[in-house]
């Protein structure tokens, strides 16, 4: 996967003013880009009618496991999520590389409470996260799970997932990371929908309470 800027080679030295225009993720080496989104925040898919293929709270539509077929903020959310934890097992000193898309991306604000999450979430989890290459066309169960932490609202569903993937203290300390990186992706328009996932704890959950939504 590789993160590009539309119109333009990938240039260190290019203008931050140009780069910034459009972001596109190309899952495939070589492929089209498959999703863009403008300096104002729009978000679509390329091939689409507009509008096609946003996902509303209330529509709640089940999760798609492939790439290709999630939002653009959702993939921009797996692609921060492989490319901290290539870096991290790298043993990188700096986030730089990873700075700059968060940058491009006009969230700045957010790389320190992502960082923080993933750092809890690696650190604390019940057994090492599984999280697919940056080539990957797939999602593992552990990126859908801390896809779905980012964008559920505060509760017992996003508890309950929380409490699958973290030993127990986990929960805990991810509640007020999940909280500061929800207001920063808010005000920039790129909080994940909230989408029904097929996770056996959110079913479970979800027929314990069924007023309850992700």
């Amino acid at each position: 996967m590789r993160f590009l800027t539309a119109g333009e080679p990938e240039l260190a030295g290019s203008p931050s003013s140009e780069r910034a225009r459009i972001i596109q993720i190309d899952p495939q080496p070589g492929g089209p880009a498959a999703c863009s989104r403008s300096a104002k925040g729009n978000s679509s898919f390329l091939g689409t009618k507009a509008g096609a293929g946003h996902a509303t709270a209330s529509a709640k539509p089940v999760a798609p496991a492939a790439f290709d077929s999630l939002m653009f903020s959702e993939r921009f959310m797996v692609w921060s999520i492989r490319f901290w934890t290539t870096l991290n097992g790298h043993e990188q000193k700096s986030l730089n590389p990873l700075a700059d898309a968060f940058r491009i991306a006009k969230i700045p604000g957010a790389l320190g409470p992502f960082d923080a999450v993933m750092t809890v979430a690696t650190l604390k989890a019940s057994q090492p996260l599984t999280v697919r290459s940056q080539r990957s066309g797939e999602l593992s169960s552990d990126e859908m799970r801390l896809l779905f932490l980012t964008a559920a609202k505060p509760g017992r569903l996003r508890d309950a997932v929380s409490s699958h993937l973290l030993r127990c203290q986990g929960t805990a300390l991810l509640r007020p990371l999940l909280a500061q990186l929800g207001e920063e992706l808010d005000k920039a328009g790129l909080r994940p929908p909230r989408r029904i996932w097929e996770f056996p704890e959110v079913t479970a959950c979800a027929e314990l309470f069924p007023s309850m939504a992700p």
